[in-house]
């Protein structure tokens, strides 16, 4: 302001001569600043496209220097201020943003000058004046932001307080050294912070978890895509925790990958609710961890994914007693005829899940040995509503599903054919690339 007082009448008449032909180029000035180099890299380190900030900051920004330079008459705060505070979280990168991203404006509004059709003389002063309003206002709008961003996270403090304190966070570089751990994550662990911080989670690994597992997350991290799981680990005191873990690449203004933040969610204690209400047996939360185990350790093993057929027909015709009562016998009639080895678990509703496990990985014999459970079904007597039968999908595990997610998906697909196919069949897949076929029994 001060600055703009001592311009003399002449000069202030100089600058606001110049507003029909800013209001003219308004647009091209704008769409230069916005699709220049320096700024498209500050731009995207906020997650926005340069079509949002040049719809939700740009023209703000361009008014605001804009009346700075044609008037006495201004605000003193620019009105993106606090909505681009939200995209940069610190001091620095603001400062940065500030400086780079002006500095591009006021270059943009100084060529405009020199392209004006006017005498020299008047030309350089007007170029002159305009450059020192920037710089000035610059240095006021960074103190500006600087003082906003000290005053969001004084009161922030208590939600970072809290997120450090419930969190299971993790942070580490490109090479997964541990950079940050959050108080919940070491209370998990047993580690104080001081002693993950620059180790790798090696530190953490169960044993019995196959190399193989982590080979297939960090392939699909370094193609810097998010990774999701259920991993066993050991803690200080060598105690077993289970953990469901989102891992999330995170890239640099030029989208190189810079580290790797994981987020996790214990599920120890939920392992102690592990029975159904309603059969009995298993339940899937219980079968998910024993699943997650088993595909951590890479063994050999059959899933299968078991569907009463048309059980809908039951709860509408008789009611969802009998219809509890004959998930209850369905329960009995599988339990008698698998093994002791197998797992068997409610999915949900009327599905079931069971794992056939067997160091030869004999698949025929699975085969036939789910034709036995589909044989016995069909012919039980279910009390009240008389026969019941069974549709199945089956698929061997093998390293070459990259997920748990994967693999169950591939058992559901062919229960699904199973389904499709007429029912109370069996439709399994020899491998991940094949397509589910009908088993036919001799």
């Amino acid at each position: 302001m001060e600055y703009f007082n001592s311009i003399s009448v002449s000069d202030k008449d100089k600058l606001i001569s110049i507003n029909n032909l800013v209001d003219d180029n308004r647009e091209d000035m704008v769409d230069e600043w916005v699709n220049s180099s320096k700024l498209k890299y500050l731009v995207a380190a906020t997650n926005m496209t340069t079509q949002e900030f040049k719809d939700e900051h740009a023209y703000k920004i361009f008014n605001f220097f804009y009346t700075y330079t044609t008037t006495s008459h201004h605000s003193q705060t620019c009105p993106t201020a606090k909505a681009l505070l939200v995209k940069y979280k610190s001091t620095e990168d603001i400062i940065q943003f500030l400086t780079i991203a002006c500095t591009e404006f006021k270059n943009i509004f100084l060529r405009l000058i020199v392209s004006m059709d006017i005498e020299l003389k008047p030309k350089l002063d007007i170029f002159s004046i305009f450059a020192n309003l920037f710089d000035l206002n610059l240095t006021a709008l960074i103190a500006e932001y600087t003082t906003h961003l000290e005053l969001i996270i004084k009161n922030n403090k208590a939600h970072l307080d809290l997120f450090e304190n419930n969190a299971v966070v993790s942070k580490t570089d490109a090479k997964g050294i541990i950079t940050f751990s959050s108080a919940a994550y070491s209370k998990l662990t047993g580690f104080k912070s001081s002693e993950l911080v620059g180790k790798s989670h090696k530190l953490l690994r169960h044993p019995e978890v196959s190399s193989r597992v982590y080979e297939q997350m960090w392939k699909r991290l370094k193609k810097g895509k998010q990774w999701q799981g259920k991993l066993m680990n050991y803690t200080k005191n060598k105690e077993l925790f289970f953990i469901h873990a989102k891992i999330i690449p995170t890239f640099d203004l030029y989208h190189n990958i810079v580290g790797y933040t994981a987020i996790r969610t214990n599920e120890t204690d939920s392992i102690n609710a592990r029975t159904d209400g309603l059969t009995g047996i298993m339940n899937r939360l219980d079968f998910d961890n024993n699943l997650s185990t088993l595909t951590n350790k890479m063994a050999k093993f059959t899933l299968v994914m078991i569907d009463i057929d048309f059980f809908k027909d039951v709860n509408d015709n008789h009611g969802h007693v009998i219809g509890d009562e004959v998930l209850k016998h369905f329960t009995d009639v599988v339990g008698k005829v698998i093994r002791p080895t197998d797992i068997f678990a409610r999915w949900g509703g009327e599905e079931f899940a069971l794992i056939l496990k067997d160091t030869e990985n004999n698949f025929q014999a699975h085969i036939e040995a789910v034709e036995r459970i589909r044989k016995v079904i069909e012919d039980y007597e279910f009390p009240t509503i008389g026969n019941k039968t069974a549709s199945f999908g089956m698929v061997s595990y093998s390293d070459d599903f990259d997920s748990v997610l994967s693999f169950v998906d591939a058992a559901d697909k062919c229960l699904y054919h199973a389904k499709g196919n007429g029912r109370n069949c069996i439709a399994f897949k020899t491998d991940i690339s094949s397509q589910p076929e009908i088993f036919h029994a001799k």
